[in-house]
């Protein structure tokens, strides 16, 4: 009416800002009562209804980051009902996609693209977020948020393998991003390039520049760094065969193998377990073998193997102590090894060891060494005639050791044994209760056959006094009445 019909226009932008801030609040009400899918409902139709003017992008940008935040709040624990967090990154990519589109040029633009690169790169599909990085490098190369976004590429084209492409971004970021943390980022990529490359010094090199803002650089600095030696704790060698032990190393440019023929029973005893074999103090003895095998020393060389023929003059146990730098680990080698088959019963702290020869046979007279970890004494016998020896009130993961005619079999347990007290009534359910010649019940557990026996025999001897007067009383001639 008054013809001011520039000043109607920026009332009417002043009228239609008022109200879509007014109502846009519903959003946030709805976001707070977790109605996320209702919240993005109205949004997307108040962004379609009112004018695309920096308001209205603003709103867009706001939100999405409103819901990328909640998709890192369901991460950490916090559930949001009918959604999951990748379903939430679905929802990030499309509001950033739109926004993009609709505001190429706005301040927030370069951020939106790397969020939504981001968002991409969890999603698993980096080569869409190659694509969004390079548009984002090309609209907007004088950004501050430039080198993060060529960073985000050179990650993408890191995952998928593309090494080349990867190096040839970081080493761009390295030399003209002004942020810190963009220059470490494009570094600890560098390394981990390398080091899949197998290039180990130089990725050396880069994990030492960001050793202290990551701690993974520097666990692989260590892992690197160190050296290390592996053998097998036991080898069993059966009868004829030869005698190789497998050995790995890595950084140990040479390796030194000694062998000493050893008394395993003696040696178990005397260290309580066989979980310290390199500790045996073997002063002043002489190995019965000895040999020096060389070895590549350098990183790049990865980890050596090598199967060492060890001349052995025959069966029995040698304990082997392998030498690298200075470290040193022992071996157990079993040549013409016995075999054992062990029936663990662990809520009775029960072990079965039936102890055989290589071709199956069973070995009476073997000598058996058992003993569970939290017990204290050794349990030692010999098995019967069926091959087998039975331990008793065993406590914890065992070891067994049988010999016979200097060959030794070895077993280390695989459960956890425990001796429990029994009431009186259970006792009675598994033990009978036979009687001797004089009707006086026997005490023994008729599933240990010889315990029956040696309880028998008990009772006989205390019954010995009883039966040895008929042998030593006087008699002095016959009286009147024993004539009668």
């Amino acid at each position: 009416t008054l013809g001011v019909y520039e000043g109607g226009l920026h009332l009417d932008r002043g009228i239609s800002q008022a109200m879509f801030t007014k109502q846009i609040q519903a959003i946030g009400f709805l976001e707070s009562m977790d109605q996320i899918g209702e919240a993005i409902d109205l949004l997307k139709k108040f962004l379609t209804t009112y004018p695309k003017d920096q308001l209205n992008a603003k709103a867009a940008y706001a939100f999405s980051q409103v819901v990328f935040q909640r998709a890192d709040r369901i991460s950490e624990g916090e559930p949001l009902e009918g959604f999951t967090r990748l379903g939430l990154i679905d929802l990030v990519i499309d509001l950033m996609a739109e926004f993009i589109a609709d505001n190429p040029q706005n301040p927030q633009a370069p951020t939106a693209i790397f969020s939504l690169a981001s968002a991409l790169m969890e999603k698993g599909k980096p080569s869409e977020a190659i694509s969004w990085c390079e548009v984002g490098a090309k609209r907007h190369k004088d950004s501050d948020l430039a080198p993060a976004l060529e960073y985000l590429e050179a990650f993408a084209h890191f995952s998928l393998g593309h090494y080349r492409q990867s190096l040839d971004l970081c080493r761009q970021v390295v030399t003209k991003a002004q942020n810190p943390q963009h220059v470490s980022m494009a570094q600890y990529i560098m390394a981990q390039i390398y080091h899949a490359q197998g290039q180990i010094t130089k990725a050396l090199e880069y994990y030492s520049k960001v050793s202290d803002q990551f701690q993974d650089a520097q666990e692989t600095i260590d892992e690197l760094e160190r050296s290390w030696i592996r053998t097998p704790d036991v080898l069993r060698v059966p009868r004829g065969k030869r005698v190789k032990l497998p050995v790995s190393a890595y950084n140990t440019p040479s390796i030194d193998i000694k062998v000493y023929r050893v008394d395993l029973m003696k040696l178990y005893l005397l260290k309580g377990s066989l979980n310290k074999l390199g500790d045996v103090n073997l002063a002043g003895i002489n190995p019965i073998y000895n040999k020096t095998v060389k070895l590549h020393a350098k990183p790049e060389d990865g980890t050596q193997k090598r199967e060492v023929a060890l001349n052995l003059p025959g069966k029995g146990a040698y304990l082997v102590l392998v030498r690298g730098s200075s470290l040193v680990h022992p071996s157990l080698v079993l040549v013409d090894a016995l075999e054992m088959d062990v029936t663990e019963l662990a809520d009775e702290g029960r072990a079965r060891v039936a102890v055989r020869n290589s071709a199956g046979r069973p070995l009476p007279n073997s000598r058996v060494e058992l003993k569970g970890e939290r017990n204290e004494q050794f349990m030692l016998g010999n098995t019967d005639l069926r091959g087998i020896f039975i331990g008793d009130e065993l406590d914890g993961t065992i070891t067994v050791i049988a010999e016979n005619n200097g060959a030794y079999g070895l077993y280390r347990g695989k459960l956890a044994l425990q001796s429990i007290d029994e009431s009186e009534e259970t006792i009675r359910y598994k033990k009978k209760t036979p009687f001797n010649f004089d009707g006086e019940q026997i005490e023994g557990d008729l599933q240990k056959p010889d315990s029956m026996y040696l309880q028998y025999r008990k009772n006989l001897d205390s019954n010995a006094d009883k039966y040895k007067g008929l042998f030593n009383q006087e008699v002095n001639g016959m009286n009147v009445n024993q004539a009668l």
